[in-house]
């Protein structure tokens, strides 16, 4: 079993036995030593736990260094869509648009482009534009 196994299932265990609080100590600790493609996983993985607890903006922080360490178009794609997540989250709606057009521009993959697409078609029809939601939708698909 390699140490990142190693890791993710010490985190799983922590999240099954309800140690949120043990689970984000124990990803902090792992970052201080990841290699760069590591950290970006280890942070997207810390902020998705935040945001699914409800901590927005705590989220918003980590996807922002996830987006620092990121080493690929790739990466910086799932940290942009993930930051915009938190940002509607706040009620960033400005921001979190900036962050999926950049995520569109960012992924190489079609499908993963279209993810964003997706997303920003949702957005877009749950704040008012459904012009521009139907574009990115039919984009998506």
């Amino acid at each position: 079993m390699s140490d990142g196994d190693s890791l993710r299932s010490r985190i799983v265990a922590l999240l099954d036995s309800g140690n949120i609080d043990g689970a984000l100590e124990l990803i902090d600790a792992a970052v201080a030593q990841a290699e760069p493609f590591e950290r970006t996983g280890l942070r997207l993985m810390q902020g998705r736990l935040l945001l699914a607890v409800g901590d927005a903006s705590a989220a918003l922080a980590a996807f922002a260094e996830a987006l620092d360490s990121a080493i690929d178009p790739d990466q910086q794609g799932e940290a942009l869509l993930a930051r915009a997540e938190a940002a509607e989250s706040l009620g960033d709606i400005d921001a979190a648009r900036a962050d999926l057009e950049q995520a569109r521009a960012a992924f190489e993959n079609v499908h993963r482009r279209a993810g964003a697409e997706h997303l920003l078609g949702r957005i877009e029809r749950d704040h008012g534009d459904l012009p521009a939601a139907i574009d990115l939708l039919g984009d998506a698909y």
